[in-house]
């Protein structure tokens, strides 16, 4: 979690004939926690059909490059908690802008084929995906000319 205390301040610059407003936040505040050891372990997948026939059809595929990909969500009430850190700012004298956001890391998890055109495609993809492209473009392109 990151917590940022900031207010603005303004200031004037002569442009032209005129004064203009210049506006820089200016930040009064700064902290961030780790939050991870409060999250707990349990899981609930969100998958339809059930988790156990998605990781079914995963098997049976026959896909050489196939791939899994689940991501994590913490779900907290992340209204609930603002409401509580901004009241412990204002008690601590603090009546500025207040702002609580919750970096991510690490939520992303992916299970891929371990068959080795798979390994390959992803090693060498950089390479691969021009290549398929101009196939796809030049063999779109020999049909439409076959018509």
């Amino acid at each position: 979690m990151k917590i940022q205390g900031w207010h603005k301040e303004k200031s004037q610059e002569l442009s032209g004939k005129s004064y203009k407003n210049i506006y820089t936040t200016v930040i009064d505040f700064e902290v961030t926690l780790d939050l991870s050891g409060y999250i707990l372990p349990t899981a609930e997948v969100l998958v339809s059909p059930s988790f156990d026939e998605y990781l079914e059809a995963y098997i049976v595929d026959g896909n050489k490059c196939k791939e899994i990909i689940l991501k994590k969500t913490v779900v907290w009430e992340y209204d609930l908690l603002y409401k509580l850190i901004l009241d412990l700012a204002r008690r601590r004298g603090f009546h500025y802008n207040l702002s609580v956001t919750y970096p991510q890391s690490n939520f992303i998890v992916k299970v891929m084929t371990d068959h080795s055109f798979g390994k390959n495609v992803r090693t060498y993809g950089f390479i691969a995906a021009p290549i398929s492209w101009l196939y796809k473009r030049n063999s779109i392109n020999y049909k439409a000319s076959l018509r």
